[in-house]
């Protein structure tokens, strides 16, 4: 497939961006299942998308207690249907822990139901962000 043609299938060139970027990017769906999750979001996890995709939190995890604040986090974008930035701390699988600035928002296809959708980037900042609602361009 041609550079040219990507930009006739939208679907395509959003699969290539999200293949391409360091972002972590993934969707999960209303009960917290990976839907999708970028090769970005695979190596931060530290798992192969066999052991992510169709998987919560709780059971990709080695921490329960911080799988359980971020599917909080991921409830509270879903109920507020607005876009979120927050700050989420991660102890990966190799012990260390990574903090991420997470921009949290529903996403919706036309005649499906809400799933929600996340960009995320790794930081070694330590210190807190301001929590902010996002707001959506007029």
């Amino acid at each position: 497939m041609t550079a040219a043609s990507l930009f006739e299938h939208p679907g395509l060139l959003a699969t290539a961006i999200a293949e391409a970027t360091d972002d972590v990017m993934f969707a999960k769906d209303l009960e917290g299942r990976y839907r999708f999750a970028n090769p970005a979001t695979l190596a931060a996890l530290q798992r192969s998308a066999e052991q992510v995709l169709g998987r919560t939190d709780a059971e990709i995890l080695g921490d329960l207690q911080a799988a359980r604040q971020l599917m909080e986090n991921d409830r509270r974008v879903i109920a507020s249907g607005q876009p979120t930035e927050i700050e989420e701390a991660l102890r990966l699988p190799d012990g260390s822990v990574r903090h991420w600035l997470a921009r949290k928002m529903p996403c919706a296809a036309p005649a499906a139901t809400s799933s929600a959708c996340w960009a995320s980037r790794a930081t070694s900042r330590s210190a807190s962000w301001p929590r902010r609602s996002a707001r959506r361009p007029s």
